[in-house]
Order: C-alpha cells, then structure tokens, then sequence
C-alpha cells in the first residue's frame, strides 16, 4: 500500500428503489451535495490539487524545456521547473520542494508530452524506415549492375568476336594497298626534296655572290669621298709622328686638379625634362627619313644660317662615313680621323 498510489471509489445511487436505467437527478445531486463532492470539486478547482516534487516534474516533462533556453550543467532543480512553466502565470506555483499544479494546467502539459514523444517516435520510425529502405535499395542495385555487366559483356565479347573476325581481312588488304600508296609517295618525295635542293644550294650561291658584289662595292664608294687638306696633312705626317704624351714625358702630379672650368656654364635648365625630344625635332630638324645612310647628304640635319656651316656640316658628315665605312682606316689614321671629327663638331658647336 504504501508503494502504490491508492485512490478510493465514493458510490452513488441513481435512485432510491435501485432500479436499472433509472436515474434520478434530485437523489444522486442530494447524495452529492451531502457527502462534500460538489465542495471538494470546488475547492479544487480554485486550489492546485497537482503536488509533484521537483525531480518528479523534471523527470517527467524535461522535454518541455525550450531549445534556446536549456539548462546548463549544475542548474538547481527549482530554476528548471520554472523554465518549463515559464509561459503558465497563474496556473502553478513553486514551493520548497513542491511544483503545486492547477488541474487544467496539468492536462495541458501532459497533452504536449505526448505529442512531442509521439512525434519523437515517428521521426526516430522515419530514420528507421527511411535506413532499411535505403539498404534494401542499394542491395537490389548493386545486384541489378552485377547481372547487367555480365550480359552486357557477353553480348560484346560475342560481338567483337564477329567483327573482329570480319575486320581481320579487310585490314590485310587495306594494309597492302596503303604500303604500296606510302612507297609511291616516298618515292616522288625524294624526288622533289633533290631538286628543292639543287634550286636552294644555286639560290643560295647568287645571295652569295651579290653579297659579296654589295660589300666590294661600298668600301670603294666611301674610299671615293674627298677629305679636307688638313686632314690630309695629318695623314701624311701620321709615320714619322710621335705622342707628346708617353710614359716618360709624364710628370705625377700632387694635389687635387684645381677645374678652371666655371660651373655654372654647364648647368641644364629645370624645365628640360619637360622639353620632349620629339617636340624639338619637329621644330628644328628639317623632314629627313631617319635611318642608316651609306651615301652623302644634301643637306644639314638642321637649319644653317651661314653657308660655311651648311658646308661644314656636309664636310662632316662624309667624314663620318668614311670613318664608319672605311676598312682601310686602321690604327693611327682610324684614332687621327675620330679626333679630327670630335674638334670640327666642337669647333662649330662653339662658334
């Protein structure tokens, strides 16, 4: 008795004679109203009448707790009750140790309790269900491509057997008439491959000749260009001439070299890197085609306002083409003639 959870049936009589289907509302409401029925039901209805202790509650309506609010570790009991009954004011309240229930508030959550294990059922039934069909599946499948790999290469190794067999003699035919097809082919290749080279060994020979034709012919050009008589003074007297400045003319000097040169003559205006090139050609170089030149100019590259420097310019520059083009200038007259040059330029740049 005391491990269970006795609960005592209170008879009525539906009538006063005991007579089957039979009853009588004034008796059974008499009989009611006497034995304190209609107060107990009274009284319960305004009290809590469900007293379950908190690990009772807790064990049995911890799925109730909200997913964004779970408990941590170590939680007392009494904060969890009130988790699960947060949402209930008015239909509960918390003791010591007693979770105190109104009897609607109880058949409430006992209804939400069996909804959630029964959807937890069917969705643990779904998984379940949902797995073993899927087991059964790829057993079938994998059982179904094991029959069909096996017919499918019977069917064709019986298949490649029969066209191989019709192949094999078509290829040996085919063979022979392509074989005798690539020998005639090699045999008009090599032919032509000869005369390709006997037409480039001569085409090369005539590049040959006319480069040598061209380069005979260019030094002569160059050689025919006049030279000033002063240079031809120097070249004369280049054999029996000595430099001043050898090894034993040559005095060391201790000291620094004192520059007698004032500075500021060969300062750069601050806007030259403004000043294009480009911009400048076309203002004081007249139209020339620019490239290598192999023949004496007509005219200076730039504006001369005096005759003598437009026919220095012209003198300068067949100078410069010897000294570029000319193979016999070796030695002393290549260095007298580079010299020569560089005081002209300087000259007429300085006057």
């Amino acid at each position: 008795m005391a491990k269970c959870r006795p609960w005592f049936v209170r008879c009525v009589k539906p009538n006063a004679e005991k007579a089957p289907m039979r009853f009588d509302m004034p008796t059974v409401l008499e009989q009611l109203r006497y034995s304190g029925m209609l107060e107990t039901i009274r009284i319960r209805k305004l009290g809590y009448p469900i007293r379950l202790k908190f690990s009772q509650f807790i064990e049995r309506y911890r799925y109730l707790l909200p997913h964004h609010t779970a408990p941590s570790r170590g939680t007392p009991l009494r904060e969890i009750c009130h988790l699960v009954l947060a949402k209930y004011t008015g239909e509960y309240q918390l003791g010591t140790s007693r979770v105190f229930l109104r009897e609607n508030l109880e058949r409430l959550l006992e209804r939400r309790r069996a909804n959630l294990l029964q959807n937890a059922a069917t969705d643990i039934q779904k998984h379940v269900r949902g797995f073993l069909t899927r087991k059964k599946y790829l057993a079938k499948k994998q059982s179904a491509v094991k029959i069909q790999a096996a017919v499918r290469g019977w069917r064709e190794r019986k298949r490649y057997v029969t066209v191989k067999r019709g192949i094999t003699k078509a290829q040996a035919h085919f063979r022979g008439k392509r074989q005798r097809a690539r020998y005639q082919r090699m045999r008009e290749d090599l032919k032509k491959r000869s005369a390709q080279k006997e037409r480039a060994k001569l085409v090369a020979q005539r590049e040959e000749a006319a480069q040598e034709k061209a380069a005979r012919a260019a030094p002569a050009g160059v050689n025919q260009l006049d030279i000033p008589a002063e240079l031809a003074f120097i070249f004369n007297k280049l054999e029996d001439w000595t430099p001043p400045h050898v090894d034993r003319n040559l005095v060391k000097v201790v000291g620094p070299v004192v520059d007698t040169l004032q500075k500021a003559e060969y300062d750069l205006p601050e806007d030259i890197d403004q000043h294009a090139f480009s911009k400048f050609s076309n203002i004081y170089f007249k139209s020339h085609v620019w490239g290598m030149k192999r023949e004496p100019i007509k005219s200076p590259f730039l504006n001369k306002n005096k005759d003598s420097d437009f026919a220095d310019s012209l003198a300068i520059f067949k100078l410069i083409l010897r000294f570029m083009n000319d193979d016999s200038l070796t030695g002393k007259k290549e260095q007298a003639l580079g010299d020569y040059i560089a005081y002209k330029v300087s000259a007429e740049s300085l006057g």
